[in-house]
């Protein structure tokens, strides 16, 4: 009897045993997918894909590209405090910047040339438009408001109407009494440029040619003179401007009376002298209004803009 039980007993007891081998082969086979190697590819991928969407290669683009200077003329309104700043110091590589002051004016400021001036949105232009005369059968220019543009070629800057318009076809006729006389058989319209600008025999411009150079003390800005005005133009007196440390520059004949004086201006000029700067500016105005506000040329521009002329001083 007692070995029956105890064969009994054997039996169950190695039967409970195979049980516990099996049931833990399966519990390890289970827990297997949260340990696969092929997840954390798929995680990787994934985050590569979206880092991609949220930064393409045009944005890279974009950012390192040369600004031109349409693209960077900035038209903003000015604060109360950006008014009451000095003006900044220029930056090298800084574009210039268009600023809308009101309906009238505008500021412009030129960080490589270190200067900044308001200037009129629009102009009276002797050839801003044509009108048709029926009795000279010709066309003939006709004073129009025209836009201001500014244009840059280096140390050159010129303040001069967006267009002008062109008498062509002329035409040469002779009257009764022997006389001639020339009409015009069309008007156009002509885009300005800066080789429009360059050219001095250019009879249908109205412009300001504004113009820089560095100098280091009073003979090099007699030279300076000289070679813009004529030998014979000398440094006359240094006249405090507007602006802290700016000096208005008179400029004055050699000679000892105006028989011998080889510099016969006889036109309006500006010219400020930034000693700390090393900078000077100048700019011919010409002998009459280049900036008129009316067709009658009873209010003009050109004294406002003069003033508003200011050197990007340090702080």
């Amino acid at each position: 009897m007692i070995k029956k039980v105890d064969g009994r007993i054997l039996f169950f007891f190695l039967l409970a045993i195979g049980f516990i081998i099996t049931a833990c082969g399966t519990l390890e086979v289970g827990m297997e997918p949260s340990g696969s190697l092929t997840d954390p590819v798929e995680v990787v991928t994934q985050t590569a894909v979206v880092t991609e969407a949220e930064t393409p290669a045009t944005l890279t683009m974009e950012a390192t590209q040369a600004p031109t200077f349409e693209a960077t003329v900035a038209l903003t309104e000015p604060t109360a405090d950006e008014e009451s700043q000095d003006e900044p110091t220029p930056v090298a590589g800084t574009p210039s910047e268009i600023t809308t002051l009101d309906e009238t004016w505008s500021k412009y400021t030129n960080q490589q040339l270190g200067f900044s001036i308001n200037f009129p949105g629009t102009m009276v232009h002797l050839f801003g438009s044509c009108t048709w005369n029926e009795e000279e059968e010709s066309y003939r220019p006709e004073l129009s408001f025209v836009p201001v543009e500014i244009f840059e070629d280096g140390d050159v800057v010129y303040i001069s109407s967006a267009y002008y318009h062109e008498l062509t076809g002329p035409i040469k006729k002779t009257d009764a009494e022997g006389g001639t006389r020339t009409t015009f058989s069309e008007c156009q319209a002509v885009e300005n440029s800066l080789l429009l600008l360059g050219d001095p025999e250019n009879p249908y411009q109205a412009k300001w040619e504004i113009v820089a150079a560095e100098v280091h003390d009073d003979e090099e800005l007699d030279v300076f003179l000289k070679s813009r005005y004529g030998a014979g133009c000398t440094l006359g007196e240094k006249v405090m401007s507007g602006q802290d440390g700016v000096y208005d520059i008179r400029i004055q004949g050699d000679g000892k009376d105006m028989s011998e004086t080889l510099c016969p201006l006889n036109y309006g000029t500006v010219v400020k002298y930034y000693p700390v700067g090393n900078k000077v500016i100048a700019w011919d105005t010409g002998q009459s209004v280049t900036f008129s506000a009316d067709v009658s040329y009873s209010v003009t521009h050109d004294e406002e803009m003069i003033d508003s002329f200011r050197f990007l001083t340090e702080r």
